[in-house]
């Protein structure tokens, strides 16, 4: 079942690189990184804001969404780290928040 729709908090979001990339390194990177056993790797790689929101590679932001929060079907559900209650209102926080890089936010947050 899809999220209820969630709006950003008056005192700013999640900061990625304190909150939400531990999350993909814990959970994600176990097969979206270039390091991850080769049976089990899949791109696109989630190991840094670049990769995930990057215009280099295309944003995967919206993959992101749907994938964990519309389809429910990320991370699997034989996934080797599965993703917590805590960690996907962080992730959903982020996304409602504009999936910010945390320089963008502590260079004065983005328009």
């Amino acid at each position: 079942m899809p999220p209820p729709v969630v709006a950003c908090p008056d005192g700013g979001g999640p900061s990625f690189d304190t909150d939400v990339l531990p999350i993909f390194q814990q959970v994600c990177d176990n097969c979206h990184a270039p390091d991850a056993p080769e049976a089990q790797r899949e791109t696109p790689f989630l190991t840094n804001y670049q990769q995930i929101y990057g215009s280099n590679t295309g944003s995967e932001v919206g993959a992101i969404n749907v994938q964990v929060f519309d389809d429910c079907a990320m991370p699997p559900s034989n996934a080797p780290v599965p993703l917590r209650d805590d960690q996907r209102q962080t992730l959903l926080l982020w996304l409602a928040c504009g999936a910010l890089d945390s320089q963008a936010v502590d260079a004065g947050g983005a328009d």
